[in-house]
């Protein structure tokens, strides 16, 4: 018996059916043809297009705090704008840029799960904090969590200024993931850490008995991935599968978790 494993692409338009041959080099008259129907083949959904920038004019401090909107602002959402003006001002950050200005109803307005490619230092990492503002106001009792996965130490090391000043915004503490799963659950359950930092390691072993986690995984309500593009270095094994896990076992306890994945333009 011969097995034979290969990749055959499908283009657009698909055709209808495609003929796999098989000839022997070795024997004569020895060759095999098997028909593949397309008929009631079901292909993944496409990706939508990329959202095209808009030239619209960039929002400033006074723009977030007195927004054009016909009705007045309710109290909680006052709240969270005055923080987001407060977090922006501790960064020096006077004026979004044109893409956090086109992202901002996005990241501020929905809880729906987005994915930002975009090249470095394009401010897409403060917007997703201002995410957290938002999700943070709306639970004043700090019932739920926010996770921050990074591939790896030194992307953690390098955002920890802007956490820290966002901490110091809404009054709360956040815990670093250790590696000790014992230290990580002990923290998890403290009510003022309300950011959960991780890199994706310690995050795979906090995760790998999840029937012993899921009074943990339930309270988390948002997760933001960091630097997606990471996945095709040596540490996006692990960050890959860290992140499968997650999404299975929020689909198989039925939770709306927002997940906010950040990475380069694709």
């Amino acid at each position: 018996k011969v097995s034979f494993d290969f990749m055959v692409p499908l283009l657009e338009p698909l055709q209808p059916h495609f003929f796999i041959k098989v000839v022997s080099d070795n024997w004569l008259n020895c060759e095999s043809s098997i028909p593949l129907l397309f008929t009631s083949l079901t292909l993944p959904k496409k990706f939508p297009a990329p959202t095209d920038i808009q030239s619209e004019s960039m929002l400033s401090l006074f723009d977030l705090l007195q927004p054009k909107t016909k009705a007045p602002l309710d109290e909680a959402e006052q709240s969270a704008r005055i923080m987001a003006a407060e977090f922006l001002f501790k960064n020096k950050i006077f004026v979004l840029n044109v893409l956090q200005s086109n992202l901002f109803d996005q990241f501020w307005n929905s809880f729906e799960s987005l994915f930002v490619g975009a090249n470095s230092n394009s401010g897409k990492f403060v917007m997703s904090l201002l995410s957290v503002i938002k999700l943070a106001v709306n639970d004043p009792e700090r019932q739920s969590r926010v996770l921050l996965l990074f591939p790896d130490q030194t992307i953690l090391a390098q955002k920890l200024p802007l956490i820290s000043s966002l901490i110091s915004v809404l009054d709360c503490s956040f815990h670093t993931f250790t590696g000790n799963v014992a230290r990580d659950v002990k923290a998890f359950k403290k009510k003022e850490n309300f950011l959960i930092l991780s890199t994706a390691q310690n995050f795979d072993k906090f995760t790998r008995n999840p029937s012993k986690r899921a009074a943990q995984l339930q309270k988390i309500k948002q997760v933001i991935l960091c630097q997606l593009e990471s996945m095709n270095l040596p540490v996006g094994g692990v960050f890959e599968t860290t992140l499968i896990r997650l999404r299975y076992l929020f689909f198989q306890m039925e939770l709306n978790v927002r997940f906010v994945a950040l990475g380069s333009s694709i």
